[in-house]
C-alpha cells in the first residue's frame, strides 16, 4: 500500500505546474477543486498537508506510521477520484485555467 499511496500522490502532482511551493499549490488546487465551502476546503487543505508529510517521510526514508498511511489511503483514493470528476465536470482543460480559479 505504500506504493499505491505514492502513486496517488503523484497523480495529484499532475494538476500543478512549476517548481516552487509545490506542496502549497497542490493543497490549494485540490481544496479549490474538491471543496464545496470554505470549511470543507480548509479540511481538504489540511488533510493534503498530512498526506504530503507522510509522502515525504516514505520517499526520504524517515520514520513514519504504517497505520497512518493505511488510514489515509482510502481518503487519498477518494480525493484523487473526486479531483478527476470535478475537473471533467468543470471542463478544466489546462493548468492555467485551474490556477486562475479562486
Amino acid at each position: 500500500y505504500h506504493f499505491s499511496f505514492l502513486a496517488l500522490c503523484i497523480s495529484l502532482e499532475s494538476i500543478t505546474n512549476g517548481q516552487t511551493e509545490l506542496v502549497y499549490r497542490i493543497r490549494r488546487n485540490i481544496a479549490v477543486i474538491c471543496g464545496k465551502s470554505t470549511e470543507t476546503s480548509q479540511i481538504i487543505f489540511d488533510n493534503i498537508n498530512t498526506i504530503y508529510s507522510l509522502r515525504s517521510k516514505i520517499v526520504h526514508g524517515s520514520d513514519f506510521s504504517d497505520q497512518k498511511v493505511y488510514d489515509y489511503l482510502t481518503y487519498l483514493q477518494s480525493i484523487v477520484s473526486k479531483t478527476i470528476i470535478e475537473l471533467l465536470i468543470h471542463n478544466v482543460t489546462n493548468l492555467e485555467l485551474l490556477n486562475k480559479k479562486t
